[in-house]
């Protein structure tokens, strides 16, 4: 019974999503090229007034993408 506990532990923690936004991650949401999801990005950052090492949550970039259609 430990076990199964462990390993549903283990599946658990592997499926656990880091909320920080990456430029793959607008990749995927838009559809566009690497170079231009990181215009993006730095548009949410400017928009969010983020420094240009910090990261928006997936949250924060959704919403943007959603508020410039």
């Amino acid at each position: 019974m430990q076990y199964l506990c462990a390993v549903n532990q283990k599946v658990i923690a592997m499926t656990y999503r880091d909320p920080m936004c990456y430029i793959a991650d607008i990749e995927v949401m838009t559809g566009k090229s690497n170079r231009t999801a990181r215009r993006i990005m730095a548009k949410i950052r400017k928009h969010y007034q983020m420094a240009s090492r910090e990261r928006p949550t997936i949250q924060q970039a959704k919403d943007f993408l959603i508020m410039q259609k």
